[in-house]
């Protein structure tokens, strides 16, 4: 069966596939509603309506939109619906028909009904429960994906059925699945997530569905934790590991020193070292991981290391070559740097410009600010042999799972070097003022202050495009005469960002505004004042980020995420407070973890977060459901041992 393009570059490439591509939403159309007495229409929900349009349609425009306003009738009673956008060839199409049918969220306004954000309905949804697929932007809308998905379904989900109950058997054994299954089918708990009958059975179909997912992803994570121990890496001694230290410029603390140990003892053992270092802003994870490979250096073993950007390598470079340089040949790698003689090198430090070098084998692969960067990005250099060791603050959601249940060596540095002190606020726009107030003590009182605004703008925020670090500094500006401004975004050349920064570093300026390109590498002494303009556009990790600027030299810093826009959701709250109670890093990414999900942690490629794409697409995984069912595999397995010894 010929597959639609649009469908491949979600991943979909076959109709088997198209059955593993679940539905987010459902919707039931069961009830449609023909009598529109008032009184008998429910208020506050979508509900289906059949009618028939009456009279002629009129369009006003609100806030330059158009809004189509209408009239359908059951004969009797009329209801007035209101539709947003160019709707002429819809209404001109329901003009032409005896009988239409809607969806619609009714309103009652002084006795009246009306029926808000009114949409054609697909005939054949009208008396089912409708499901509706997520979409891509810039790819493929969702009510795309409802027309073409469905045709695949006949063919694809008998050899889904048949290929997830092998998969699982296979993994758990035909007496757990048979456990999970209660008597049902894997075709029909596919025919039933995708075409439900009523709530009940598609409650039912999902969540054993979802326990064969969770079962699965836990064997996955046994499974790369048995691996981990197996795989052979490059044995590295560590005797020069002492004299080595002695070169940085300051002693490690003991929390540094047993990161370092851990790490190299693996690599020692000849077993293939898989490490994801965490460390709050500032903790001293830099050294940390230099140390480690210096190491590897001095036993002829060569090293890559990965950063996000050009900024963040030259000062990694600068500090290795500061501490070791004299050792050891290192060379920097950015997209400006000529392609040359890299696999003569011991060292690169670069940016991804390092995936498109001929570079040669590394025994060590360090990937510092490992959330910015992809997990392509991250294993390319690895070649599937190198020890590999990820570096993060706030470590994405998947990387979090994978070290929470043993199948990554997980090294911590909980205590910095200099205590902080960071208070953290949730401000709206009734704040603006009291925010404002501190701002301007702070700054009379001799401290600097960062502004980060959003890139781009949402459809009713009150910033305006990608120069909205420049519109707000306008407006300090305006309030703030004779305080320096300066601005850094990602419209201006790297020279001049640099410069921005370098004023307010020297004491020249003592604002700067910027776009989130300062969240990692930019350290200001004296930053005791942070606002994140429209934080509900910012990710927790980057948040974090932002904040980790602040009191990088122990000044009590206050660091404030500015909702200008009122209408913010619950659960951004809920994700936004995780920052107001938690200043620790590794305690962020857990509840990040947490809310988001563990993301694909079934394969080595795709999503870091959010739904995960291993066995089902489009399921949430329960990171702590995973734990479980890790625990429970883990005794399944114990016992088999045992009863297969004996």
């Amino acid at each position: 069966m010929l597959i639609d393009e649009r469908l491949k570059k979600l991943g979909i490439n076959s109709p088997e596939d198209a059955a593993f591509y679940f539905p987010t939403e459902y919707k039931d159309y069961r009830v449609v509603i023909q009598n529109f007495d008032p009184y008998l229409i429910p208020v506050g929900q979508e509900a289906v309506f059949e009618g028939s349009i009456k009279g002629e349609p009129a369009t006003s425009f609100v806030k330059g939109k158009p809004k189509t306003m209408a009239t359908i009738t059951d004969g009797w009673n009329d209801l007035t619906l209101s539709m947003f956008g160019d709707c002429r060839a819809q209404i001109e199409e329901w003009q032409s028909a005896s009988i239409v049918r809607i969806v619609a969220t009714a309103n009652r306004v002084k006795g009246k009904v009306y029926l808000n954000n009114a949409k054609p309905i697909p005939g054949d949804c009208v008396g089912a429960i409708g499901v509706s697929y997520p979409g891509k932007a810039k790819v493929v809308k969702s009510s795309t994906l409802s027309r073409l998905i469905p045709p695949l379904l006949e063919e694809g989900i008998p050899k889904a059925a048949i290929h997830l109950e092998n998969l699982v058997v296979d993994t758990l054994g035909q007496g757990a699945v048979n456990k999970v299954l209660k008597g049902a089918t894997t075709e029909s708990l596919l025919w039933e997530v995708h075409q439900p009958k009523d709530e009940y059975s598609l409650e039912q179909a999902s969540s054993v569905l979802d326990r064969l997912n969770t079962l699965y992803a836990a064997h996955t994570i046994i499974n790369k934790s048995k691996t981990s121990k197996v795989e052979k890496g490059l044995i590295v001694q560590s005797r020069a590991v002492g004299a080595l230290a002695r070169n940085l410029p300051f002693e490690l603390t003991e929390e540094q020193k047993k990161c370092v140990r851990t790490a190299l003892n693996v690599m020692q053992s000849g077993r293939r070292f898989r490490g994801l270092l965490i460390g709050d802003v500032g903790s001293g994870k830099t050294a940390t991981f230099l140390l480690i490979a210096a190491t590897v250096l001095s036993d002829k073993g060569r090293v890559a290391i990965l950063l996000p950007n050009a900024v963040i390598a030259e000062q990694v470079y600068n500090e290795f070559n500061e501490s070791f340089g004299r050792f050891f040949s290192s060379l920097l790698v950015t997209n400006n740097t000529p392609v040359g003689e890299e696999a003569s090198y011991q060292l690169l430090i670069g940016t991804t410009a390092l995936n498109f070098r001929e570079c040669g084998d590394f025994a060590l692969v360090i990937c510092d600010e490992q959330q910015k960067l992809s997990i392509e990005q991250r294993e390319q250099l690895t070649k599937g042999i190198a020890h590999t060791l990820e570096v993060s603050a706030t470590p994405i959601p998947r990387s979090m799972a994978l070290a929470t249940h043993g199948a990554v060596e997980t090294l911590i540095i909980k205590s910095g070097h200099v205590k902080k002190q960071i208070v953290t606020h949730i401000a709206r726009k009734q704040d603006a003022r009291a925010m404002f107030l501190e701002l301007k003590k702070r700054l009379a009182e001799g401290g600097k202050a960062l502004i980060v605004c959003p890139k781009r703008l949402s459809e009713s925020g009150d910033i305006g495009g990608l120069h909205a670090a420049e519109d707000v500094a306008e407006k300090v500006r305006k309030a703030l005469p004779g305080v320096g401004i300066r601005v850094a975004h990602s419209g201006l050349s790297s020279e001049e960002n640099e410069q921005a920064i370098a004023d307010v570093k020297e004491g020249r300026a003592s604002v700067l505004v910027s776009t989130s390109l300062v969240e990692v590498g930019l350290t200001i002494r004296g930053l005791n004042f942070c606002m994140v303009y429209g934080a509900e556009r910012f990710g927790l990790q980057t948040l974090h980020q932002i904040r980790g600027r602040l009191g990088r030299h122990g000044e009590s810093s206050v660091f404030y995420l500015y909702l200008p826009n009122n209408k913010v959701g619950e659960q951004t709250l809920e994700r936004l407070n995780i920052l107001v109670e938690h200043l620790d890093g590794f305690e962020v990414s857990r509840r990040d973890l947490l809310l988001r999900g563990a993301g694909d942690i079934n394969s080595d490629t795709g999503k870091q977060h959010g739904m995960t794409d291993g066995l089902i697409r489009n399921r949430m995984l329960d990171i702590e459901r995973v734990g479980a069912a890790v625990d429970y595999l883990k005794n399944i397995y114990k016992k088999q041992a045992v009863s297969e010894a004996a």
